[in-house]
């Protein structure tokens, strides 16, 4: 088993292998061989057979400069999607031990800790002080 090991080791130097819109690729192919199965028309059949190809072509490819700024891109897209979803679900799990408060000169939205009373701010962005009550 170590011989063959070393192979694909071998093999897959300076390749660019499985990165994150790999897995999504490979998801998409997934799903749409799953809708093939139900539906059995054969266009879903190529998009599921172009979709594989693409994740066998961008895994065994050599250009990696190429592969890396394409997962880049989708990354920043991912990011940007995720973002909104992942500062609710923070305000939520937060909710007992601090507050949010937004900076009336730059808007920025600060974190704060939840202690009772009127307090001063320093925004962190602009330095503006800022009286708020919790």
């Amino acid at each position: 088993m170590g011989k063959f090991q070393d192979k694909v080791q071998r093999f897959f130097y300076g390749r660019n292998g499985v990165d994150k819109l790999n897995r999504f690729i490979f998801l998409l192919y997934f799903i749409s061989f799953i809708v093939y199965l139900f539906v059995k028309h054969y266009t879903v059949l190529i998009v599921s057979s172009i979709l594989l190809i693409i994740y066998f072509y961008r895994m065994l490819s050599k250009k990696l400069y190429k592969r890396q700024k394409e997962n880049e891109i989708y990354l920043k897209i991912t990011s940007s999607i995720k973002r909104p979803f992942l500062r609710f679900f923070h305000r939520i799990r937060d909710r007992k031990t601090h507050v949010y408060k937004k900076c009336p000169n730059c808007k920025k939205i600060l974190k704060l800790r939840k202690v009772k009373g009127s307090h001063t701010v320093k925004c962190p962005v602009c330095s503006n002080h800022f009286n708020i009550k919790i």
